[in-house]
C-alpha cells in the first residue's frame, strides 16, 4: 500500500511540475467550465422573440397580447401577414409565430372555444411555454365574458376598466424557476461532456507509459503494473476533485444558482467523474497508441452525450432513444441533478448514484481484465 502512495505522489509531481501541464489539467478546464455556465445563465435571462399576427384586432386580442407581454418573458414583434412571420422563423429572428384568427372576440362572445395557432420549426422552450400561458389567459377572458353574460358592451367595458386599472386586483408575484432550472440542466449537460474530455486524459497517460515501456520495466521491479495503474487513477481522482471544487467556487462567486446545495452537486459530479475515469481506463486498455485512444474516446463520448440529453432537452427525444439514453452514466447523472432541483432530498438520488457507481465498477473490471490479458501475453 505504501508503494501505491509513493507512486501516486511521483506521478502527480511529474504532471504538475511543468506549467503547461498545470494549465491543461486545472486552469483551462476550470475556466472553460465557468465560461459555459455563465453563457447559458445569461441566455436564460434574455427575452424570447415572438412574431404576432393579429387578424382580429379586437379589444380581446389586444388585452390578451398585452397580458403576455407584461409577463416579461417574451418580446412581441408585430407583423401583418403569416408569410412575413414564416420568413422570420426561417431566418431565426423569432422563435415562433403567434397567430390570432379573425372573429376571435366574436367566438368567445358566442360561447364557443377560440383557437390560436402557434407556428415554429420544431419544439423549443418558447412554444412549450406559450401553449400553457395562452390557454390560461384565454380562460381569463372567457370568464370575463361569462361574467358579463356575453354582452359585448359590458364585456368590453370590463376589458377597458381592467386596462385602466379601475378594477381592483390583488396580485402576488411567484417566481417561475422552471425555465431557469432547465437552463441549469442543459448547462450541466455541456459541463459533463467537458468533464469527460478532461478526465479521460488518464487513458492517454497510461497509453504513453505503455508506449515508453514503463509497464514492462515495472513488471520486473517491486512496483507492479496494477499498482501503477491504480496510482494513475488516484491522481486523476485528486485532480478532478480540485477541478470540480474550483468550478463550484467560481460559480458561487458569480452568484450562479443551481437550486440545490453545492455539496450535493459536488457529490453527484464526483461520482460521475469516477465513472468517467474508469471509462477512460477501459478505452486505454483496448488501444495501443494515443492517436487511437483519441479517436475511440471521440467515437464513444459524443454519441453517448447526445442520447443522454447533454445537448438538448431529453424530453424532446423519441421514446426509444430515451430508453437507450439510460444505458449511459450521463443520463443517470443529469436525472439526479433534476431530482435534486425538485425534491432537495439527497436520499432520492441514491439509486442514481448507485447506478453511476455500477458503471464505474463495470468499466474498471473490464479494464483490469484486459490489462491482465496483455500482461500474460507479454509474459
Amino acid at each position: 500500500m505504501s508503494n501505491l502512495w509513493i507512486v501516486a505522489g511521483n506521478i502527480l509531481q511529474r504532471m504538475l511540475k511543468k506549467p503547461g501541464n498545470f494549465i491543461i489539467h486545472l486552469i483551462l478546464p476550470v475556466a472553460t467550465s465557468i465560461f459555459i455556465f455563465l453563457i447559458f445563465s445569461s441566455s436564460s435571462s434574455s427575452l424570447i422573440q415572438m412574431a404576432v399576427v393579429d387578424h382580429d384586432q379586437s379589444a380581446t386580442s389586444v388585452a390578451l397580447l398585452a397580458s403576455i407581454e407584461n409577463m416579461g418573458k417574451f418580446n412581441l414583434v408585430y407583423v401583418d401577414e403569416e408569410d412575413a412571420a414564416a420568413h422570420m422563423i426561417a431566418d431565426n429572428s423569432v422563435s415562433f409565430a403567434y397567430i390570432i384568427p379573425e372573429n376571435f372576440e366574436a367566438t368567445i362572445l358566442n360561447q364557443e372555444e377560440p383557437s390560436i395557432e402557434v407556428q415554429s420549426v420544431g419544439q423549443n422552450e418558447g412554444t412549450a411555454w406559450i401553449g400553457s400561458i395562452s390557454d390560461f389567459q384565454i380562460k381569463n377572458v372567457i370568464d370575463m365574458a361569462m361574467a358579463s353574460n356575453y354582452d359585448q358592451a359590458t364585456y368590453q367595458s370590463l376589458l377597458q376598466k381592467l386596462d385602466q386599472g379601475d378594477l381592483n386586483l390583488v396580485s402576488e408575484s411567484v417566481s417561475d424557476e422552471s425555465y431557469a432550472k432547465e437552463v441549469v440542466s442543459q448547462s450541466m449537460g455541456m459541463y459533463l461532456m467537458l468533464l469527460m474530455i478532461s478526465v479521460t486524459s488518464v487513458s492517454f497517460k497510461v497509453i504513453e507509459e505503455r508506449q515508453n515501456g514503463t509497464f514492462a520495466r515495472i513488471g520486473m521491479a517491486p512496483v507492479y503494473s496494477k499498482i501503477y495503474t491504480l496510482a494513475n487513477i488516484l491522481v486523476s481522482m485528486l485532480i478532478v476533485m480540485v477541478q470540480i471544487m474550483m468550478v463550484l467556487f467560481g460559480l458561487k462567486i458569480a452568484n450562479m444558482n443551481f437550486y440545490m446545495p453545492q455539496i450535493n452537486l459536488f457529490v453527484i459530479l464526483f461520482v460521475f467523474a469516477l465513472a468517467t475515469i474508469s471509462l477512460g481506463l477501459m478505452l486505454a486498455a483496448f488501444t495501443k497508441v494515443k492517436e487511437g485512444a483519441g479517436a475511440l474516446i471521440s467515437l464513444v463520448l459524443t454519441p453517448t452525450c447526445m442520447i443522454a440529453g447533454c445537448f438538448w432537452p431529453f424530453e424532446y427525444m423519441p421514446s426509444y432513444l430515451q430508453k437507450i439514453g439510460y444505458l449511459t452514466p450521463q443520463r443517470w447523472t443529469l436525472d439526479a441533478i433534476s431530482k435534486m432541483q425538485i425534491t432537495q432530498d439527497f436520499q432520492s438520488i441514491l439509486p442514481n448514484l448507485a447506478v453511476v457507481l455500477g458503471f464505474a465498477l463495470l468499466f474498471f473490471l473490464i479494464a483490469a481484465y484486459q490489462f491482465e490479458n496483455q500482461d500474460k501475453k507479454m509474459g
